[in-house]
């Protein structure tokens, strides 16, 4: 069954998208330009010409990177594999450098800055499970930027029931339950700005089941293109999106 403006192409899929390492690349420079300027105040480089106009876009990278993960995890997904094998691949490719990560830059912070370590804020990040809770700091000081991998946790947590699901229903009703989810997503956010404080509201927004729309998305995106469908889009219009968004 196709869909209205869809059209289905039949050609082989790459097991590897190196393509998708430029997307990468705007994502990370994106962040990048985020924290930086962030961390240089009004004036210095973080204010450079080039470089302030795109940190407001730090949070479109890392919805981005969320939407990756999602397509690229279903893209290589092995329907025969056990999900403990995918579990302890996910676990040994992650948690070693980020937990000496973690050791480093804590201890580089707190010592910088004379001050008692957080012992909660420290146990929490060290298994990156500090976005579930409201009463722990979730962007850890010296490397706060952890709180995404507790939000890729229960991405890797639920990708095998997922994906096995995912793969049993049609590319239409893929795309309209990640639709609802986007949905839903907006909504917690606006209601979270609108109703709650700045430091609660900064806690929802962060939760790792708010952005699981996003994953989902990433999912839908590439087993439709599994499929074999094709958007029919004019050559010019990656251009002018680029442009837009600069």
């Amino acid at each position: 069954m196709s869909l209205p403006g869809i059209r289905a192409v039949v050609t082989p899929l790459p097991k590897r998208l190196d393509s998708l390492t430029s997307l990468r690349f705007f994502a990370a420079f994106a962040v990048f330009t985020t924290h930086f300027t962030g961390s240089g105040g009004k004036t210095g480089l973080g204010r450079a010409p080039l470089i302030f106009p795109y940190a407001q876009f730090g949070g479109n990278g890392v919805s981005l990177f969320f939407v990756l993960s999602g397509f690229l995890m279903i893209w290589v997904f092995k329907p025969n594999e056990h999900p403990g094998a995918f579990y302890w691949r996910r676990v040994g490719r992650i948690w070693p450098a980020h937990l000496v990560a973690l050791l480093l830059g804590t201890y580089a912070y707190y010592t910088a800055a004379h001050l008692a370590i957080s012992w909660p804020s420290l146990i929490s990040s060290a298994f990156l499970v500090q976005t579930w809770s409201p009463n722990v700091t979730p962007a850890l000081p010296g490397n706060e930027v952890t709180w995404t991998l507790s939000v890729e946790l229960l991405f890797y947590a639920l990708f095998p029931l997922l994906a096995r699901i995912a793969v049993r229903l049609r590319t239409r009703w893929l795309g309209a339950v990640t639709a609802g989810g986007l949905v839903g997503m907006w909504a917690v956010d606006w209601f979270a700005t609108t109703h709650y404080s700045p430091a609660h509201a900064a806690w929802v927004m962060r939760h790792p089941v708010v952005y699981l729309p996003e994953f989902l998305l990433g999912m839908t995106v590439a087993l439709a293109v599994k499929r074999g469908w094709r958007l029919p889009l004019h050559p010019s219009l990656p251009v002018v999106l680029l442009a837009a968004w600069v």
